[in-house]
């Protein structure tokens, strides 16, 4: 009698929730908007095969974009306008079953992440009502077919084995209807090619610098979403991404190479014309520097990150292990490898300590600004529709809880409203230090500690390079997480007690696991925001790439391993370079 009350209470909640929809889609001339209400109903009421149930959730996503881009390289424009033409993409995500056990995070041959929940297919760009809703009639048709096949695969898979993840498999959220437009990205071509011609143009007085681009990215998109829950919501969203890069060699044949990059909404956030030729300036003479430097000698003791490289060893060895993973249910053991790729270490840590008790790490998705700066991932509510919130994920040092979805996992049961790009996702990051010191401070305590380790030098980072950055690089060495391996630092000195400083090049950095963030000495009173692009690797290694902003100040790591690169160098170019040869 329960379980049939409750298939009736789901039945009116459903049709209750579309029936609000309909009177949304009602009040819109947005005909994308209309044809996917038309068509939920549709998939809500009528989608059933024989001895198959039908949906107990479904949602349509509808994201149209356009990317734009222009680069120069030493003056001269090498690529203008669109590169990826507008387009419109459909994502179906189905739940058959129940929440407590569903399709999803069944891991086969024919599925891909996540497992069973979301099918893709494009829309016309013309706003044609019955065509729109057509394609997705029959994406749906699809995914339908599809989940229920996998929820019998899954079913079988599970048939002698006891599945080690209880939590279930979706969890309820009250709907949500938000409309959130940022300003919309007008950019001046004629403008945009001068902009990247007259950057570029700065390389040519550094002979050091052998190959060179400054490109301008511009990306728009509107998305637009609906669920059986009666969720709803219209966003565009916008981001312009401004690159300088340079790459050099030393006399030993090994490349050199740097980058500078400035992400913002829209093209009067850029810094003023001035201080972008400042900085390439400045990138052209790091490269210049950097070739005639030396390699650096083994070391293992305390380094000190300065603001910028702290912001990129957090974003690539202790930012992607703040999200939770869902263990999947693999259908063959030619899958079982995967399983490793779904073990998250804080998972089983919460509670415990995992900075010093002076650190402390929030997701702050509401705020707009740090110190007057802006703040690149504010969003009133995430993908799903849920409401976003301050997320205290470290206090004195210890993990509080994890960054979640609507998929639950053991112990963390309720979304945090923080699914963005596929899966849970971090926004606003911001490191606090309840202790902190002067810059002078910092160096003074780096040195200190680099004597108790015998040496008369300690080792100062200033800039790690960025993954994103890694082709840049001939036979880069890779990152490895078992040894802490990470990107080679691309500006790094040795530092003595009478001020002096050797710069470095090339110097690889390891012993960067997630234990050491338990041993950072200090930290220092000045916190930037630093906005990049993130990629956080997700169940079996799918993963998805999003602009995030990170909050943080210089640090002392007090043992990292320092090292000349293991990787073989290339040939020194033959013949000069042609802008400058005499």
């Amino acid at each position: 009698m329960k379980s049939i009350l409750r298939l009736i209470s789901r039945v009116a909640f459903a049709i209750a929730s579309v029936a609000a929809l309909l009177a949304h889609a009602a009040d819109t001339k947005d005909v994308i908007m209309r044809a996917m209400t038309d068509e939920l109903a549709r998939t809500t009421t009528q989608l059933k095969l024989e001895n198959n149930a039908s949906p107990y959730f479904a949602a349509y996503q509808v994201v149209e974009s356009e990317n734009n881009s222009y680069s120069a390289s030493f003056g001269a424009l090498q690529t203008r306008d669109r590169v990826r033409s507008p387009r419109r993409v459909a994502t179906v995500e189905l739940r058959v079953g129940t929440p407590q056990f569903d399709q999803t995070y069944y891991l086969t041959n024919s599925n891909n992440a996540p497992f069973g929940t979301s099918f893709t297919t494009s829309l016309p760009l013309d706003d044609n009502y019955l065509e729109i809703r057509r394609q997705l009639w029959l994406a749906t048709d699809n995914a339908y077919k599809r989940s229920t096949d996998w929820l019998a695969k899954k079913k079988a898979a599970l048939q002698n084995k006891t599945r080690p993840d209880d939590a279930g498999d979706f969890t309820a959220e009250p709907p949500t209807q938000t409309t959130d437009y940022r300003p919309e990205l007008v950019v001046d071509q004629t403008a945009a090619e001068q902009l990247v011609r007259e950057l570029s143009a700065v390389f040519r007085e550094f002979p050091a610098v052998n190959n060179s681009s400054a490109s301008l990215s511009v990306s728009e998109s509107t998305t637009r979403y609906v669920n059986s829950e009666g969720t709803i919501y219209t966003r565009r969203d916008s981001g312009l991404f401004l690159t300088l890069t340079a790459l050099g060699q030393a006399p030993d044949g090994r490349n050199v190479a740097d980058a500078s990059t400035s992400v913002v909404r829209t093209m009067a956030d850029l810094p003023p014309k001035a201080k972008l030729l400042a900085d390439a300036r400045a990138l052209g003479q790091r490269i210049t520097d950097l070739a005639a430097a030396r390699l650096p000698e083994s070391y293992n003791g305390p380094v000190l990150f300065e603001a910028e490289a702290t912001a990129e060893v957090f974003l690539q060895v202790f930012i992607p292990r703040i999200v939770a993973m869902k263990r999947p249910v693999v259908g063959s053991q030619q899958f079982a490898g995967y399983l490793s790729m779904a073990e998250n270490p804080f998972q089983d840590k919460i509670g415990a300590r995992v900075m010093p008790t002076f650190l402390g790490l929030t997701d702050e998705p509401r705020r707009t600004e740090f110190n007057g700066t802006p703040l690149f991932g504010t969003a009133e509510t995430d993908d799903e529709g849920v409401p976003t919130r301050r997320i205290a994920l470290v206090e004195a040092g210890r993990i509080k809880t994890l960054l979640t979805d609507r998929v639950p996992t053991p112990g963390l049961l309720k979304s945090t409203g923080s699914r963005h790009g596929g899966g849970p996702f971090p926004s606003n990051l911001i490191v606090t230090a309840s202790e902190t010191m002067t810059a002078a401070a910092l160096r003074a305590e780096l040195l200190k500690l680099a004597q108790l380790r015998g040496r008369d030098y300690g080792i100062v980072v200033r800039r790690v390079a960025r993954p994103m950055f890694r082709n840049l690089l001939e036979n880069p060495t890779m990152p490895d997480r078992t040894s802490g391996r990470i990107e080679p630092a691309v500006e790094a000195y040795k530092v003595y007690a009478d001020g002096h400083e050797e710069r470095l090049r090339n110097a690889e950095i390891s012993s960067l696991t997630l234990s050491a963030f338990k041993d950072i000495a200090a930290a220092g009173q000045d916190p930037i925001v630093y906005n990049s692009p993130l990629s956080v690797m997700r169940v079996a290694g799918q993963g998805s790439s999003e602009v995030i902003s990170l909050v943080v100040p210089a640090m002392i790591f007090d043992d990292i391993t320092i090292k000349p690169p293991a990787n073989e160098a290339s040939r020194p170019m033959i013949s000069p370079h042609p802008y400058f040869a005499k």
